[in-house]
């Protein structure tokens, strides 16, 4: 940005550096998994295509030729980083702010009049960003507010999710024990990452059939493993020492044909592995060329409207989240006797 800064509220540097600053509300699942965030210069993102497996080397004799590393024979895919845009229209009029007052107090209720202008779109910003981090995390897709698919990194990678059914109401299903087995088949597919944990981010149906589960509630009640204080059980149940069953079922987005969907399916769970370097958070640059060599969480522009009668605020985001191994994250569709 320039080094004398514009003193105009309204000037795209100060709309930029205010939309960033802004206190939203996160849809939650960032909470649940922590993310590895990094920056991209270009448009899109080189992504190993990493097996389930890790390179063992073999004794090298004292002068002998060393064992190449096998990144020097890997295959990369691109991941495009899609951009997301949101406009508002201020009139004239509103630009003009009813105020008598002059200098310093004169421009903060001008600033107090675009950041009630910026917040809504800012909230949309980080909400499509919560959207396309549980799609992208859980399911290995970004999906358009349609619902149609924009990118499927499974496709991308020649793999499919694996989905099991875990049916609570068969009187030989045990939790602890399929839980245990489910770990073993995300070893499988983490290849050199490792699992510090695991989580089960369900949705509502499903995390109530689960909290319902015999083991879940002695989970619930134990005091030596669970909180006895704990009042709201979505909130985590640790199931196992390394194992939490969270519920994630409150955010629901609207679609252009008006059905509502949530951010997780109901009826689903996904077993998650919690470890450095799985779940991606990549930040794009912007195609304005104001900002060009900056990398930010979001863009703002200004442009005035046909015949001064106003002016066009844009504000933009562009970010990509996936999973480094995306059949580490196991779908789980959960049959209850509420079916």
């Amino acid at each position: 940005m320039s080094a004398e800064r514009n003193p105009d509220p309204f000037h795209y540097e100060n709309v930029t550096d205010a939309i960033n600053k802004l206190p939203v509300v996160e849809d939650g699942l960032a909470g649940i998994i922590p993310e590895s965030s990094s920056e991209c210069m270009t448009d899109r993102v080189q992504v190993d295509m990493e097996q389930g497996f890790v390179q063992v080397l073999p004794i090298t004799g004292r002068g002998g030729n060393p064992t190449p590393n096998l990144r020097n024979k890997r295959d990369t895919v691109d991941l495009k980083l899609p951009v997301y845009e949101v406009t508002d229209t201020l009139h004239e009029r509103e630009l003009l702010v009813p105020t008598r007052e002059t200098g310093s107090i004169a421009m903060r209720t001008a600033e107090t009049y675009r950041n009630q202008i910026i917040t809504p779109m800012a909230q949309s910003i980080t909400l499509t960003r919560g959207f396309q981090r549980a799609k992208g995390w859980l399911e290995g897709r970004i999906y358009d507010n349609d619902g149609a698919v924009w990118m499927d990194v499974f496709k991308r990678l020649g793999e499919t999710q694996i989905v099991n059914e875990w049916d609570l109401t068969d009187s030989k299903f045990s939790l602890g024990d399929t839980i245990v087995e489910q770990k073993e088949e995300i070893e499988d597919e983490l290849g050199s990452y490792s699992a510090e944990r695991y989580v089960i981010v369900s949705g509502r149906n499903a995390n109530r059939r689960l909290r319902k589960n015999k083991q879940a509630k002695e989970a619930m009640t134990d005091a030596g493993r669970f909180f006895i204080q704990q009042k709201d059980a979505r909130k985590g149940i640790p199931i196992l020492e390394d194992v939490d069953i969270v519920g994630y079922g409150r955010t629901n987005y609207k679609k252009p044909d008006g059905t509502l969907e949530r951010f997780v399916d109901d009826d689903y769970a996904y077993m998650v592995p919690i470890g450095q370097g799985l779940a991606r958070a990549v930040a794009g640059p912007s195609d304005m060329k104001q900002f060009r060599g900056q990398i930010l969480d979001m863009y703002a522009s200004i442009r005035e409207l046909d015949h001064g009668k106003g002016e066009e605020m844009l504000v933009q985001a562009c970010f990509l989240h996936f999973f480094a191994r995306p059949r580490a994250v196991v779908k789980i569709r959960v049959i209850g006797d509420d079916e």
